[in-house]
């Protein structure tokens, strides 16, 4: 009878961090696709704004990156994602691109410097619950980029210039 009571006690115990091991294991996952996604985004926008030549948002609240040769890419900001589209000049097609974030995440432009600099910040909740006495006055960074606009392009004309006047 006690044999049976301890293994009845071992087996629910085993079973318990197994079925924890589980939800580790997918929260683990959620927090590595979210990581992903954040750095191919940060790549992506750093990318786009060193080639536009200028950038705006519209009456939307999209940020437009323009360019004459490549095109204009367009990033538009819903609830936990963000959307990419590019608007190529030379095929006339576009391309779209999602970046889906985890939940609670705070996206946001910061487009006082323009036109030298745009900052793209991502924020996510404190994860504070809401029962708790400790309280978070600001949430983490997930993602801060501060890229100056058109910056190899500037760069690039610089090299141009040096090349005709033969320096």
């Amino acid at each position: 009878m006690v044999a049976v009571s301890v293994s009845a006690t071992i087996l629910l115990v085993s079973i318990g961090w197994i079925h924890q091991s589980f939800k580790l294991a997918k929260a683990v996952k959620q927090k590595q696709q979210h990581h992903q996604q954040l750095m191919r985004l940060g790549d992506q926008f750093r990318l786009d704004v060193r080639l536009c030549q200028q950038v705006s948002r519209d009456d939307d609240g999209r940020l437009v990156l323009r360019s004459e040769e490549r095109g204009d890419v367009v990033y538009e900001v819903d609830r936990n994602a963000i959307s990419r589209a590019y608007l190529s000049t030379a095929t006339e097609k576009t391309h779209r691109e999602n970046y889906s974030l985890i939940a609670g995440s705070d996206i946001s432009w910061d487009d006082s410097e323009l036109p030298q600099w745009i900052t793209l910040m991502i924020r996510r909740s404190p994860g504070v619950a809401e029962r708790s006495d400790r309280k978070s006055t600001t949430a983490p960074v997930d993602l801060k980029v501060r890229v100056a606009v058109g910056r190899w392009l500037v760069a690039s004309s610089t090299v141009a210039s040096n090349e005709e006047t033969g320096r």
